[in-house]
């Protein structure tokens, strides 16, 4: 029994001197060497400015868009402010034009009436002159 439990005793110590070693060791458990693990982090870097590389494009692009709707639309308004100028004067124009009308019609209204009273006045003139 002795010899069983020297063995036995032995063999506890054998192992876990062993598993110390192992376990101490400065590796990572995945198998990955430094090496690797730098080409990762520079690959994840690299990975990281295309992405960055890529985000500022399209953030370009965007801002490229939106100018040129701006444009689009700053021009859009620039017509429709020259057609509601274009209505204006019209409206101005209209508006000169019939109050010309409106004065033309009141001479016309009155140069009638005194030719009415004129006429009235020569009709009482040849009746009279008629009379005597």
């Amino acid at each position: 029994m002795t010899i069983k439990a020297f063995i036995l005793a032995s063999v506890l110590g054998g192992v876990l001197s062993i598993s110390n070693n192992a376990v101490g060791q400065d590796r990572p458990l995945s198998g990955i060497t430094y090496e690797s693990n730098d080409s990762l982090q520079k690959s994840n870097d690299s990975l990281q400015k295309s992405a960055e590389r890529e985000y500022i494009k399209v953030q370009k692009k965007n801002d490229a868009d939106n100018i040129s709707d701006l444009k689009v639309e700053r021009e859009k308004t620039k017509m429709k402010a020259r057609e509601a100028q274009r209505v204006e004067r019209d409206a101005n124009d209209a508006a000169v034009e019939s109050r010309n009308a409106y004065r033309t019609e009141k001479k016309a209204q009155r140069s009638r009436k005194k030719a009415d009273a004129q006429a009235k006045k020569a009709l009482r003139a040849r009746d009279k002159s008629n009379k005597n």
